[in-house]
C-alpha cells in the first residue's frame, strides 16, 4: 500500500490558498498497475484539487531528457491533432 500526501500553500496569493490532498491506496501490480502510474493518478488527482484541471486522468512518471520530452509532447500534440480531425490514422 502507498500512502501519499500532498500539500501547497500559495504565498502568493494569500496564507488561505492552501491545498492538501492524502490517499492511501493499494496497488494491483497483478492487473498491471505499478507504483509510478499510482503516484502519476495522485498528482494529477491534487493538480485538480490545487485548481489546475486537466481533462485526463494520467500524468506520465517516466524519467525523461529534454529532447526526449520535445519528442514525446511533439508525438502527442500530432496524435491529438490527428484525433481531433478524425484521421482514421492514430498510429
Amino acid at each position: 500500500m502507498l500512502k501519499l500526501k500532498f500539500s501547497m500553500l500559495n504565498t502568493e496569493c494569500s496564507e488561505d490558498d492552501f491545498t492538501e490532498l492524502t490517499c492511501n491506496k493499494e496497488v494491483y501490480y497483478s492487473f498491471g498497475e505499478d507504483d509510478a502510474l499510482v503516484i502519476g493518478e495522485f498528482v494529477n488527482d491534487f493538480m485538480k484539487a490545487a485548481g489546475y484541471v486537466f481533462n485526463k486522468d494520467y500524468i506520465l512518471m517516466e524519467s525523461l531528457d529534454e529532447k526526449e520530452l520535445d519528442y514525446l509532447e511533439d508525438c502527442l500534440a500530432e496524435y491529438r491533432e490527428r484525433k481531433e480531425s478524425g484521421s482514421e490514422d492514430l498510429e
